[in-house]
């Protein structure tokens, strides 16, 4: 399979994305929580509270894996390939779901991915429509305004405005 790993102009990306039948849509950093640094806790603790990442349970974790490259891939209708949303604990409103929307990576497991990814060749096509209906259905810009809209409505009710 050919991997094209060139910089193109805008229009020549995307003429290249639509006529792919796959793209690596993850990118991103990882970081060890900040509170376990003994530095913050004693000299900025309200720095070390704001990032408490109280809610992950892994000594690490991976901060804005969310590339454009997600949406631009599964809005173009090639089969995504991006981390395992479960495993890594994206926190998104409306999840995809691995091997209905997208091809999902274990970055523990590189090999048996890649393994799984080819032993699911004949329902690329498949999860590539899936995924790109599930991406225009939850995160086209209606979708998105409805969400944004009624969470500052809910949020108004409380009297949080």
């Amino acid at each position: 399979m050919p991997v094209d790993r060139s910089t193109r102009a805008p229009d020549a990306y995307l003429d290249a994305l639509l006529n792919s039948a796959i793209c690596l849509a993850y990118g991103g950093d990882f970081y060890a929580p900040i509170m376990k640094n003994p530095w913050f806790a004693r000299n900025d603790p309200p720095l070390s509270a704001a990032h408490a990442f109280v809610q992950l349970k892994a000594p690490a974790v991976i901060f804005r894996w969310d590339s454009f490259r997600l949406w631009e891939s599964l809005t173009a209708g090639c089969l995504t390939v991006h981390l395992d949303f479960e495993k890594y604990g994206f926190a998104l409103p409306v999840k995809p779901v691995a091997w209905t929307h997208y091809a999902p990576i274990d970055l523990d497991n590189i090999v048996g991915s890649v393994e799984q990814l080819l032993d699911h060749e004949k329902d690329w096509a498949a999860i590539a429509e899936q995924g790109r209906a599930w991406a225009i259905e939850h995160y086209a810009p209606k979708p998105t305004a409805v969400r944004v809209l009624s969470a500052m409505l809910t949020d108004t009710k409380r009297g949080n405005a």
